[in-house]
């Protein structure tokens, strides 16, 4: 029986829903049957094993000066400095109770502030942080030590302050660069102030900058996204993330500003996709993955074509292979078969560092089915091709019997004259027209993942 004759044209694909896959399981499978002593005895463990992973941390600022619609990271809108100076400490003392968990003689390979708005506490509050990092968790010379920032915040002397801590790379939110888009998500940063930021930045040494683009924003057009691209041609960062937008104004209340009607469609949405793609790759980027760009000579492009790219909470990284540790309200870690996250609530997480206590919440241990999964998706998310066959030795399964409903379901996207992706002698590849598509290709390997539905409000 032939089922190509009736898959949808892969445009309706577009508003079916699938995670970012940034982890698997992904959050949406943690649950609150691992605790804050199951954390900590995976940290402890971790020093045990014949090579201990490196290490890589991600410290979490939740606040910000004002509310962007489109945003659904864990955020605080405060202007108060004492309120932020308070968190800073609790940051630093969090920093201090995992460290006295760690062997010294742990590899630190990146650090990353996000947020929120990272640049948004108090100079002196972002030092003591970056201090106690350095004392206690040693960085390596070549670690990746970046720094989200919003450009509206920036003050004189501030990026070389930044350079003097150790921060060596930089991701600033650029989104649109038209007024009236800027004006629909309430973040108004005209393109002259953006672009004097990344000077400043460049003068203060910074050979590493990302830009975040979204699309699918509320009157966003094929006009103000080639406007925008002009003005990213002219910058030049080293990296480029295009999102796109995800609109839940059900789960998220910032985003019941935005009027639905304002969205492009599903089909604008891949124009808007398409024409990103297009002109960045005529700028000499490269694609990466799912959603980054990177010009060739950056570690990404490079980590790209030799096979290393990895996927994690953070996105695309270079740093395979490490334990992730997590600091700060909503913070994500995993070490080895452990995924924890922290709490959410701003109270919560200082009553528990107050009391020495790792604040997780909620998390997941994996199991060997999750773990044969997780290297099928991490690998079609690195755009990597999968060797079916091998990875059944690897875990003593019959890859037909647990990947073939998954191959099925992946032939029926589309015509066979343009599959999505192509499966040869049991080595899995996507295909070019299956790049816009990663997601919903990799979701038929989630056992967890329900039978694709359509949603208006989920896209690539």
């Amino acid at each position: 029986m032939s089922i190509a004759s009736t898959a949808p044209p892969p445009l309706e694909l577009l508003a079916m829903r699938a995670p970012r896959y940034t982890s698997y399981p992904t959050a949406l499978q943690f649950d609150d049957r691992i605790g804050p002593d199951d954390a900590e005895r995976a940290l402890c463990q971790s020093n045990d094993d014949l090579l201990p992973a490196p290490v890589s941390l991600y410290l979490h600022v939740p606040f910000c000066r004002s509310n962007c619609f489109y945003c659904g990271c864990t955020r605080q809108i405060t202007r108060n400095p004492t309120l932020m100076s308070a968190y800073a400490r609790a940051l630093e003392q969090e920093l201090s109770q995992r460290a006295a968990l760690l062997d010294d003689d742990r590899q630190t390979v990146q650090v990353h502030l996000g947020g929120g708005t990272p640049n948004h506490l108090p100079d002196d509050d972002l030092s003591r942080i970056m201090e106690r990092v350095h004392a206690l968790y040693g960085p390596d010379p070549a670690a990746d030590v970046s720094l989200e920032i919003d450009p509206r915040l920036l003050e004189p002397g501030q990026p070389a302050r930044w350079a003097a801590l150790g921060f060596n790379r930089l991701s600033i939110g650029v989104q649109d660069v038209d007024a009236r888009v800027q004006r629909l998500i309430n973040r108004v940063q005209p393109a002259e102030q953006v672009a004097r930021c990344v000077g400043q930045c460049r003068e203060a040494g910074f050979g590493s900058i990302n830009f975040d683009l979204i699309y699918g924003l509320p009157a966003q057009s094929l006009q103000s996204i080639d406007a925008t691209l002009d003005f990213v041609e002219q910058q030049r960062p080293e990296r480029v993330a295009a999102f796109g937008y995800a609109h839940l104004p059900e789960r998220l209340r910032a985003q019941r500003a935005i009027n639905r009607v304002w969205l492009p469609d599903a089909r604008a949405r891949l124009a808007l996709r398409d024409r990103i793609e297009q002109r960045l790759l005529a700028a000499g980027y490269q694609a990466i993955g799912l959603d980054h760009y990177a010009l060739p000579s950056d570690s990404l492009a490079q980590a790209y074509r030799d096979g290393s790219l990895h996927r994690n909470f953070q996105g695309y990284t270079t740093h395979a292979g490490c334990d992730i540790l997590g600091f700060g309200v909503s913070a994500i870690s995993r070490i080895g078969a452990t995924f924890a996250q922290n709490t959410k609530s701003t109270a919560e997480y200082h009553a528990a560092i107050a009391t020495q206590q790792w604040p997780v919440v909620r998390g997941y241990q994996q199991t060997d089915d999750d773990r044969l999964r997780e290297q099928v998706i991490l690998a079609l998310m690195c755009h990597r091709p999968v060797d079916l066959p091998a990875l059944g030795r690897q875990f003593a399964v019959d890859p037909d019997h647990v990947f073939g409903p998954a191959l099925d379901a992946i032939q029926a996207m589309a015509p066979r004259t343009r599959p999505l992706a192509i499966c040869e002698s049991g080595r899995l590849r996507i295909s070019p027209e299956g790049r816009p598509y990663l997601r919903l290709i990799a979701a038929q390997f989630d056992a967890f993942q329900p039978a694709a539905r359509p949603r208006s409000d989920v896209a690539v």
